[in-house]
């Protein structure tokens, strides 16, 4: 069989964290595709689902310093996973002043996270249907 060229329906998004409210949304994560005659036609027609993490930034907090709190939060966050990194390649285990000041950001960063705005998983759901071949194209397969 030939198929038509490919078309993107909709394009990813460019933050794997979610869509912020305000900014051109994408799909995110956690795509599914099941295989099914959805109209009763005889024919197998394709649905294709996925996730979507939609961010709303507090009141008064713009989508632009949303991501850059945002940036500034998993920066600073990044530094810690580095160094428990650091010492799990040398086969050490953190210290327990280490992983308390780890839980310690953590949890700051968790505060400043819930006041910077919410979030809510939503998705998208779409319906591919087969179209019937006519009888005057070539299906043989060579």
């Amino acid at each position: 069989p030939k198929y038509e060229a490919f078309e993107m329906l909709v394009a990813p998004s460019s933050s794997p964290d979610g869509n912020v409210e305000g900014e051109e949304f994408g799909v995110a994560s956690a795509t599914r595709v099941w295989v099914e005659d959805v109209n009763g036609d005889g024919l197998m027609d394709l649905l294709v689902g996925d996730q979507a993490n939609v961010i709303t930034p507090a009141d008064g907090l713009s989508p632009e310093q949303y991501r850059k709190r945002e940036a500034e939060e998993k920066k600073r966050l990044a530094r810690f996973f580095v160094r428990q990194q650091e010492l799990a390649d040398q086969g050490k285990t953190p210290s327990a002043e280490v992983e308390s000041r780890f839980e310690e950001i953590n949890g700051e960063i968790s505060k400043r996270s819930e006041s910077m705005g919410s979030s809510r998983a939503t998705g998208f759901v779409w319906l591919i249907l087969q179209k019937p071949m006519s009888s005057d194209k070539d299906v043989s397969l060579k």
